[in-house]
């Protein structure tokens, strides 16, 4: 009977559909809530965010509460309309779809994770890190709050880490990451498995 009334998780997936898409649905579409809320002061975005809608939503917003209040950053579910197929927005090109050209006009990358740390299961999550070492743009990971019981749980997914055998939402988005970077797979893998390790050596030194 408790497990009937529990609570459902709010995710970003279930923000998107209960805020993002109903408060831009009069707009044609083609606005995302980004847009919507600075069309009088446009905003660049000087951090782009790379994280997984799978999270708890308070979650990530505890994590970004951790960023200087004057920080810009650029979020996929608010930045991009979503009541359109962002497939149709991706071209075959990734390199000129509106992740990477986010992603490329940002002064850095971070990557949102919490006790899953399922972004290094994630397709996008893990091309995202590794056009941040491509791009050499500075690169930060970072939870909710500190703890090495979380870096120990970082660093046993990243051991495993393959982006060939990583998700996304729709199997389209995966092959197109696969198209891009064919032939450079263990490349890629060993570019994010490093900047994140170097990254977790970094933090661990600073855990009081």
């Amino acid at each position: 009977e408790d497990e009937a009334v529990r609570p459902l998780a709010l995710s970003m997936h279930l923000v998107v559909a209960l805020v993002i898409r109903p408060r831009t649905k009069d707009h044609m579409g083609v606005y995302g809530y980004a847009t919507l809320l600075n069309l009088d002061s446009p905003k660049r975005a000087e951090t782009f965010i790379s994280h997984c809608w799978n999270e708890r939503f308070e979650d990530f917003a505890n994590t970004l509460g951790t960023l200087r209040r004057e920080t810009v950053v650029w979020v996929c579910s608010f930045a991009m309309p979503q009541n359109v197929d962002i497939g149709r927005l991706l071209c075959t090109d990734l390199s000129s779809s509106p992740f990477a050209k986010a992603l490329l006009a940002s002064e850095r990358v971070l990557l949102v994770v919490d006790d899953s740390v399922e972004p290094l299961t994630r397709s996008w999550c893990c091309f995202e890190v590794y056009l941040a070492v491509k791009h050499r743009l500075r690169f930060e990971l970072r939870p909710p709050q500190t703890s090495t019981d979380l870096y120990r749980k970082v660093r046993t997914k990243l051991a495993a880490m393959d982006i060939r055998q990583c998700d996304a939402s729709n199997k389209s988005d995966h092959l197109k990451i696969m198209s891009a970077i064919r032939g450079s797979e263990p490349l890629v893998n060993r570019k994010v498995r490093e900047i994140v390790e170097d990254t977790l050596v970094f933090l661990e030194s600073h855990v009081p």
